[in-house]
């Protein structure tokens, strides 16, 4: 059966569709209720059903096809790249590439392949093991109340005498780095109080 939905309101950036019980109920449409969510109907044909979903079971999923042998979605319409990544729980594009050449989702059409060209900022921060430094900062520091450093290493090809391990350390008031090559990481401590001491001086 099709069922057509009017006067629907259309948002462009939301990541699921939502129908309103009481827009339906205006409109004649009887909601009974079963054990595992409703029944809508109306003059006595079941035009579909819902589900609740989520944690919280407070929204109803309409299920609207039947199960398809084979697919993992039954989808009804084209959309762009950057509305699957959002409707597909944010996989990357070539996640859904792939997806889609191997008819994986029946009727997963991309009618503006190009339109996710950049990292999505919602899925890098939630990707990401901690927050990056930021790229400009007001705070002002007086020397040496803030040092940053880093230490990088094992190298897959050591240096022409045998560094293995660099170290970085930044007085960030004046933003003075200075470099320093390890033969080993336990070579660390050593250097990182010498560079301390050097730029106390």
């Amino acid at each position: 059966m099709n069922i057509t939905l009017c006067d629907v309101l259309h948002i462009p950036h939301l990541g699921a569709n939502l129908v309103s019980l009481g827009a339906l109920h205006h409109q004649g449409i009887s909601v009974k209720s079963f054990d595992k969510g409703l029944i809508l109907s109306k003059d006595n044909e079941e035009l579909f059903r819902a589900s609740l979903m989520g944690l919280t079971g407070t929204l109803y999923h309409i299920q609207s096809a039947s199960s398809v042998t084979g697919t993992a979605y039954l989808t009804g319409g084209p959309l762009s790249m950057r509305l699957w990544h959002r409707h597909m729980g944010h996989l990357s594009p070539l996640t859904i590439d792939s997806i889609q050449h191997q008819n994986l989702v029946k009727g997963l059409e991309i009618t503006i392949p190009h339109d996710f060209d950049h990292i999505y900022s919602g899925c890098a921060n939630a990707k990401s093991h901690r927050f990056p430094f930021p790229e400009s900062s007001k705070i002002r520091y007086s020397k040496m109340e803030l040092v940053v450093m880093d230490l990088t290493g094992t190298m897959s090809v050591s240096t022409w005498d045998g560094f293995l391990y660099a170290l970085v350390v930044i007085e960030v008031s004046c933003r003075y780095p200075v470099e320093r090559l390890l033969y080993s990481k336990e070579d660390t401590g050593i250097a990182i109080y010498d560079v301390l001491a050097m730029l106390e001086r």
